[in-house]
């Protein structure tokens, strides 16, 4: 078949893949190998998704030369609204995440937060759709708020009513942040925009991490925040994986339905252009990009029955796993890594979430 040619072709390229930059058995033989490689590859996946060159041209120095996140003045933020909702206060805001960039988010505020008191926040990252409003349970359209509702909240809301202060923003291309006036509720212009930003230099993915790290930057200047946890699905998780690699002052992470490789999983799906970086697969996988969050806690969850788990199934997204609880395991640490993989598709389960939060809030 000509289909099976072509998709072999594009293997036969990760099947050539050096472990210049992939976690090696000598590379778990002690903790000092496992950091020199972790450093390496680190600096690899800067390069990369060009998180450097965001900020460059605007004067911003985002990492050290060790290629460890460095922390940003708190950028400017504007409250346009407050609405009340059932046990938490919904703010929407406008975030300066670069000069004459502006990212809308949502924050949840829960019922009797003290804004002079630290405690724990959480940045929750939108998957494919319509963007923030899937994270906190809200949308102009009243068919899609009824499903919200059916399925129980969506997991900001969710998180906000356990009372954690939620930050959940729109990133490039969804939301209110669609180049196209006309897109109809729910479209993306994430394709489009990661288009673009190949041609300047850049990564859609590499922006979508520096504005959820300018988030951080805002929080913990804040009295209210003393901790940064991030959690996301699809979408959402692919962002929690990246952002909490890279930026060691998240504490902890959640991410579901992503949890599959680029051999076997990505390479063989039909996903959006922010899920792909030039010469990423060839150099590494995604257990060694999340090889870079060891040894900080981190649950993933997947669905036994998610086709986008690739051609290998469940058993892609638990080798992955198994690699990663290795990389744990360097450190006498493998409970910090938690799984769960729940017979359904590709849908949030979060029957885990609650508990590892209120186990790795210090």
């Amino acid at each position: 078949m000509l289909n099976k040619e072509m998709v072999r072709f594009f293997e036969s390229i990760l099947e050539q893949r050096s472990d210049e930059f992939r976690i090696t058995r000598e590379d778990l033989a002690s903790v000092p190998a496992f950091e020199q490689k972790q450093a390496k590859i680190r600096r690899k996946v800067v390069e990369l998704l060009r998180l450097r060159e965001v900020g460059e041209r605007f004067g911003m120095r985002r990492l050290d030369e060790e290629m460890h996140v460095v922390s940003l003045p708190a950028p400017e933020v504007t409250v346009l609204s407050r609405v009340a909702c059932d046990g938490y206060t919904r703010e929407h805001w406008l975030m300066e995440t670069l000069p004459g960039i502006h990212m809308p988010l949502y924050v949840l505020v829960p019922d009797g937060s003290d804004p002079e008191r630290p405690a724990p926040c959480i940045l929750a990252a939108h998957g494919h759709g319509p963007g923030k409003d899937s994270v906190c349970g809200t949308s102009p359209v009243p068919e899609v708020e009824a499903r919200f509702k059916e399925r129980g909240g969506c997991y900001g809301e969710i998180m906000a009513k356990n009372g954690y202060r939620v930050f959940a923003p729109d990133m490039w291309g969804f939301g209110e942040r669609r180049v196209h006036d006309d897109a109809k509720y729910g479209e993306r212009d994430c394709p489009a925009l990661s288009d673009a930003a190949e041609a300047c230099g850049l990564t859609l993915l590499g922006l979508f991490v520096w504005d959820h790290m300018r988030i951080v930057d805002y929080l913990l200047a804040q009295p209210y925040c003393d901790q940064v946890a991030m959690m996301g699905f699809s979408g959402g998780g692919e962002q929690t994986i990246y952002t909490t690699a890279l930026d060691e002052r998240i504490l902890w992470g959640y991410a579901g339905g992503y949890l599959h490789q680029f051999r076997g999983g990505m390479l063989y799906n039909h996903m959006c252009a922010c899920n792909f970086v030039p010469d990423l697969f060839k150099t590494m996988e995604l257990s060694d990009v999340a090889g870079l969050i060891v040894p900080r806690p981190m649950l993933y969850e997947n669905g036994t029955e998610d086709g986008l788990n690739g051609h290998g199934g469940i058993v892609n997204v638990e080798e992955a796993a198994e690699r990663l609880r290795q990389m744990y395991g360097v450190y006498g640490k493998e409970d910090l890594l938690e799984t769960n993989f729940c017979p359904c598709g590709h849908q949030y389960n979060g029957a885990k979430t609650l508990p590892f939060a209120k186990k790795h809030f210090e």
